[in-house]
């Protein structure tokens, strides 16, 4: 898919000196983008109450992200996907279904250190789930969840 394009030369100071380099570019690589669309039911926080908003006074360790999507195969690879707005609490994690998990509900875990960046703040929690049988992706909708102030 054609873009718009801007050149682009590296500018360097070694001991002051401002030195152009030559830039070389490789083979472009056409790339497509599309909207992914939800196709599997939101996640849920074990912690939550109500569901969209986490008091960080429960939190201890870890809070809980639940899937309860049993459709899943083995070889089949979810993803959590925890997006604050600080970048320091933001997390992916994986997991690779299983004899033992299929058919299962999960509860994937998020340590705090992930959780109390974002207070007073939107998290956005979602999951994909690569289908090992047609390597397509499938994404959840997404959870909107206020992770509350701390009140003393």
């Amino acid at each position: 898919m054609p873009g718009p394009s801007i050149p682009f030369i590296p500018s360097v100071s070694p001991n002051n000196r401002a030195t152009l380099y030559e830039l070389r570019e490789s083979e472009r690589l056409p790339a497509m983008t599309d909207t992914l669309r939800a196709t599997l039911p939101c996640p849920k926080l074990a912690e939550a109450d109500p569901a969209d908003v986490l008091d960080p006074a429960e939190v201890f360790e870890t809070v809980h992200v639940l899937v309860e999507y049993p459709q899943m195969a083995r070889h089949d690879i979810l993803t959590v996907h925890w997006r604050g707005a600080n970048p320091l609490g933001c997390t992916c994690s994986e997991l690779t279904i299983t004899n033992v998990v299929e058919g299962h509900p999960l509860r994937l875990a998020v340590g705090a250190e992930f959780v109390m960046p974002n207070m007073g703040q939107q998290v956005l929690v979602r999951y994909t789930l690569w289908r090992a049988a047609t390597q397509a992706i499938e994404c959840s909708s997404t959870l909107s969840l206020l992770v509350r102030e701390l009140i003393a």
